[in-house]
């Protein structure tokens, strides 16, 4: 049985699912893990990615398996939108329509190791490490600090390619 996409797990959510797949979905649901279950039923449907994963011309990285999804930040001027995938790459976008907080978007390779992270885009002249933790039972809270600052992450999704 084929997983269901984010647009049918929002249609789930709010109970517009058409029937037949409606029974499909919560079979798979039912199947999963109970943290995984209540974070798919109460998490936000993830923005699509401006920036596809990159595939090719990098070598991926080792991630720590707690950091893999969407994760978004509220900075001074809007918002940020961060995907870090299994394979050890991510996308950053910028939902902030202003400076400070609007960034250009890029991709590129993630990895961490022992609470540190390095990020290597691929798509703009951008490399930056720091360290990070993850708090909260569900482990929905990043914090990243770096070059740049220090940065609180909210976690909106789980890959749905892990």
């Amino acid at each position: 049985m084929p997983d269901p996409t984010p647009a049918e797990l929002e249609a789930y959510r709010s109970g517009r699912l058409p029937l037949d797949r409606f029974a499909v979905v919560d079979q798979w649901l039912a199947a999963l893990p109970a943290e995984r279950q209540a974070l798919l039923l109460t998490e936000e449907t993830p923005p699509a990615s401006p920036l596809p994963l990159p595939t090719t011309g990098f070598q991926p990285g080792s991630v720590d398996h707690d950091l893999v999804g969407y994760w978004k930040a509220n900075v001074e001027g809007g918002l940020w939108i961060l995907q870090i995938a299994a394979n050890g790459t991510y996308t950053f976008h910028s939902a902030a329509p202003s400076f400070p907080g609007n960034e250009p978007m890029h991709n590129g390779t993630f990895t961490t190791s022992n609470g540190k992270y390095t990020m290597h885009a691929i798509s703009i002249v951008f490399d930056t490490q720091g360290t990070y933790t993850i708090q909260g039972s569900s482990k929905g809270t990043l914090e990243m600090s770096g070059e740049f600052g220090s940065n609180t992450w909210y976690r909106t999704g789980l890959d749905p390619d892990p």
